[in-house]
């Protein structure tokens, strides 16, 4: 007791309101949490300018491009002078909480199957695949080869799309997000989650440095009333994003 009478208070709240900003690390692209559009950002910027306006304190955002070329947030090399907040990507799992503080954004991510309407998937189809960083493709995979599927790698959303229309293949996968987009855009296709042993979804959040206990709490109880308001169903509405209440 005596030692931890000289640990430094914890002012991250306190000195953020001071400065009046809060500095946000996000990738170039990782949609639809970032999208790069400014008028259609993604849902985890939507969801920080409302969290920062609802606090009274403007949002910086900094693009961090090896967020985007790596899932794994230790090789990102971020520090506390670049953000206060990470997100874009933060994947809530046991490894990310060894290191950061999470809060839940209620975002779940995974391998969607994207087909059309009223097929019914086999073993020995053709599949159209748009690999998403921080997913699993060795287990994927593990599966596909296990169904002896004929895999078409695809380098865009755009492209999958072409592959599934000119009947290319049968059957396209992509992130959930991605895929659930794909199919707004024709009405022959539908997208579900893909369910298959040893292929997990993963659950997104917002990402905190450890010890900024006062900053988390913040922004918990800001998330709190935006839920309570109904204002965060709109932003997941407004991306179409599957959620987990």
């Amino acid at each position: 007791m005596f030692a931890l009478s000289f640990t430094p208070a914890d002012t991250s709240m306190s000195e953020i309101q001071k400065r009046g900003s809060l500095r946000v690390c996000i990738p170039p692209s990782r949609p639809p949490l970032v999208t790069g559009d400014p008028d259609q950002p993604g849902f985890d910027l939507t969801l920080m300018a409302a969290l920062s306006e609802s606090m009274d304190i403007t949002l910086q955002t900094r693009v961090i491009p090896a967020m985007g070329a790596d899932f794994n947030p230790r090789n990102w090399r971020l520090n506390r002078s670049q953000c206060d907040v990470i997100a874009g990507g933060i994947v809530n799992s046991v490894e990310t909480r060894s290191f950061l503080q999470t809060l839940p954004t209620g975002v779940q991510m995974g391998w969607g199957l994207i087909r059309p309407s009223g097929l019914e998937p086999k073993p020995g189809m053709s599949v159209a695949v748009l690999p998403s960083p921080g997913l699993d493709r060795l287990a994927l995979s593990r599966v596909l080869r296990a169904e002896k599927a004929s895999v078409v790698p695809v380098r865009n959303p755009e492209a999958l799309l072409a592959a599934l229309e000119t009947g290319r293949v049968q059957i396209g996968l992509a992130d959930k997000g991605i895929a659930d987009r794909l199919v707004q855009q024709d009405a022959g296709l539908s997208a579900d989650w893909f369910e298959a042993e040893g292929v997990a979804r993963q659950s997104f959040a917002l990402g905190f440095w450890k010890g900024d206990v006062e900053l988390r709490r913040a922004f918990a109880s800001a998330f709190s009333d935006l839920k309570d308001s109904g204002e965060l169903a709109e932003i997941r509405l407004q991306y179409g994003l599957p959620v987990v209440d």
